[in-house]
């Protein structure tokens, strides 16, 4: 069943206003893919056709026409309705209301009363105004002259000007020494420093708290740290030629030496936001608070910008926005944090918590507020089950996995799955191993012909193992015996009673070592490889901004992996899996296999090739013929980049 919702219907009179898909995302602030599935799915709920699309064209339906006069007057009447609500709030034209959400640091937010209070007069009555998004913030200012808006987002819109308050980001300050003077630093080189921390109790060391608890640290891993003020701290860094660590704003004069921390190099900034439309008419006043420059009291107490921490009884003149149809609902990701060639869009941006930044941050009209479930395999298919049964929403899986689940699935299923990322690749091979019992005689796959060899099913090395097999015409005369990666890793070994085994890296590694196995290289690799992310058709459709959401988280932690020194150690803490494996997967190429690369790029080239040329299904090969691609939608990636700010090629 598809339900209609006002952002449906917004998307709607947009594109028929507009007669453009792309001008209707612009005026909305939202993809241009989003206004397309909203549109969609409109269409399904009233089960009819509302905007043809011929030769790049698009114009509206009889039925379109009908409903645009109708839905027209809905829309004009819940406006005029919020627009009433909002305006009774406004006791006099000296009443202003602050929207920001409620992640916001209270202290900023403090400041920002005081400097319009300063700038207005003392008689100002002024509100405060909890949203739930940005998006809410400005909505509420477009309908509201006699309001500010405090965000962490630079405003695009053209109705909406803004301008930065505070940009702080966590820097090491020291006295000069030259062999301190470097462009970046490892937050672990500093664990066993002398260092001064921001004070006890205060904004800036919760915050700090907040920042590395992700990297598997907390603040009594500086074993030799100290607590003072961040005004004391630069007098007893220059008197001792010491080091601290402490909130610099970008906009201050710099006092002593500052270097970045490869690992907090994200600025947390706060904008102020204000209705340009209604400046430019009559309302001077908020030009004049907009334009003056925000004092801060006392000299190095810039007002940090905290993480999601929601102030406790926190009072408001107006209550938060909620809807009756509002649900909580749980996003549902299957990643594998023990496949190293997944990790960086997997297990990082889990503990990084770029995933759940996003999803917080995007404004749902139904009002529907997500929270994250990651669930945890070792191999495939668990994944694809999950897919396949409504279990997963987003998964992570390899290129075999992928061609599979693209052959088995109908085409017009309604619980199937569509690619819209790569995840990571390598041009020379999979880096599959093969390993034989240290007592066998044979040496080589081979001379396995006629025996039993274990592999994972429907991973990459199962894929690698038929190709090879198929390459050498004992594909049919060998026998293949499962491997339940899911038990735990030192029962695997136990349970194989076969002479060889095939996996892929971290497990063939975790086999070999201290067991009964040898690994033989190159025996079972493919001319190239591939991980993807897959999502469930009806998931996307129904939620195209949570699944832009994953990808820009996925962007963003790519970057993290390639600009912080000390990635491969964070990694390593959180997988368990050694930092030397991981380099040998994701680190410095050494010989032409095993060593992928983070790139979310589809390549259509290597998946038909792959589908055509690679991919078996089974060892009969009976579906050779029926072989199909997985169904490719670059949109969302498109999408998450422009988001971001990146170029798109």
């Amino acid at each position: 069943m598809f339900w209609v919702d006002l952002s449906q219907i917004k998307a709607f009179l947009a594109v028929a206003e507009h007669g453009s898909f792309t001008k209707a995302a612009k005026s909305l602030h939202l993809s241009q893919p989003s206004i397309s599935l909203k549109v969609i799915a409109l269409e399904k709920h009233l089960k009819t056709t509302l905007i043809h699309r011929e030769n790049n064209k698009i114009f509206l339906s009889e039925a379109g026409y009908y409903s645009q006069e109708k839905l027209k007057h809905i829309v004009k009447e819940v406006d005029e309705l919020e627009r009433y609500f909002i305006n009774q709030e406004q006791i006099s034209r000296q009443s202003y209301t602050v929207y920001h959400e409620s992640d916001v640091c209270m202290s900023a937010l403090r400041q920002l009363l005081i400097h319009i209070e300063t700038t207005l007069g003392e008689n100002t009555v002024i509100n405060t105004f909890q949203c739930n998004s940005n998006h809410q913030i400005i909505d509420l200012l477009t309908k509201n002259p006699n309001s500010f808006g405090l965000s962490k987002y630079k405003s695009n819109s053209e109705e909406i000007r803004s301008r930065l308050l505070t940009d702080e980001e966590f820097m090491l300050v020291h006295a000069g020494d030259p062999s301190t003077n470097k462009p970046s630093i490892d937050l672990c080189d500093l664990l066993s420093k002398k260092i001064f921390l921001p004070e006890l109790q205060s904004e800036s060391l919760r915050l700090l708290k907040a920042r590395i608890k992700p990297f598997g640290l907390d603040i009594t891993d500086f074993t030799k740290r100290s607590h003072v003020s961040e005004a004391l701290m630069l007098e007893l860094i220059r008197d001792s030629d010491g080091i601290g660590i402490r909130l610099c704003n970008t906009k201050e004069q710099r006092n002593g030496n500052r270097i970045r921390i490869n690992e907090l190099t994200t600025p947390y900034g706060l904008y102020l936001l204000v209705n340009q439309v209604e400046q430019e008419k009559e309302h001077k006043e908020t030009e004049l608070v907009f334009n003056t420059q925000l004092n801060y009291h006392g000299k190095d107490n810039y007002p940090p910008v905290l993480p999601r921490v929601p102030e406790a009884n926190q009072k408001h003149s107006l209550p938060p926005v909620t809807s009756k149809n509002s649900e909580n609902k749980q996003l549902r990701i299957g990643i594998q944090n023990r496949t190293i060639q997944t990790v960086v869009s997997g297990r990082a941006v889990q503990k990084l918590g770029l995933l759940e930044s996003f999803i917080t941050d995007l404004s749902n009209s139904s009002q529907n507020q997500f929270s994250t479930k990651w669930i945890d395999h070792k191999s495939a298919a668990p994944i694809l089950k999950g897919l396949k049964e409504s279990e997963l929403d987003i998964a992570i899986i390899g290129d075999y996995a992928i061609s599979h689940m693209a052959t088995s699935q109908q085409h017009n299923e309604t619980n199937g799955s569509i690619l819209i990322s790569f995840v990571s690749i390598n041009p020379y091979g999979s880096g599959s191993s093969l390993l034989i019992r240290k007592d066998a005689k044979e040496t080589g796959l081979q001379n396995l012909k006629d025996k039993s060899i274990a592999v994972p099913f429907l991973s990459t090395a199962h894929g690698s193992l038929l190709y090879n097999l198929n390459q050498k015409n004992i594909l049919r005369s060998t026998r293949l015996v499962n491997i339940n990666l899911e038990s735990q890793t030192n029962l695997i070994e136990d349970s194989i009673n076969t002479g060889a085994v095939a996996c892929f890296t971290p497990f063939d590694h975790f086999i070999s070592a201290g067991h009964h196995y040898q690994k033989i290289e190159d025996e079972v690799s493919t001319p190239f490889a591939f991980y993807g992310v897959v999502v469930r058709r009806q998931f996307a459709i129904e939620q195209p901004d949570i699944v832009i959401a994953f990808l820009k988280a996925m962007l963003c932690s790519n970057y993290w992996f390639a600009n912080t020194k000390s990635s491969i150690a964070h990694l390593s803490r959180w997988t368990g899996v050694s930092a030397s494996c991981i380099n040998y997967v994701l680190g410095e190429r050494h010989g032409k296999d095993g060593h992928y690369q983070p790139d979310m790029t589809i390549r259509e080239d290597w998946i038909k090739e792959y589908t055509d040329k690679i991919f078996i299904e089974n060892q009969n090969n009976k579906t050779c013929s029926l072989k199909k691609g997985p169904f490719i939608e670059t949109e969302y990636l498109k999408a998450a980049k422009r988001d971001l700010g990146m170029t798109i090629l």
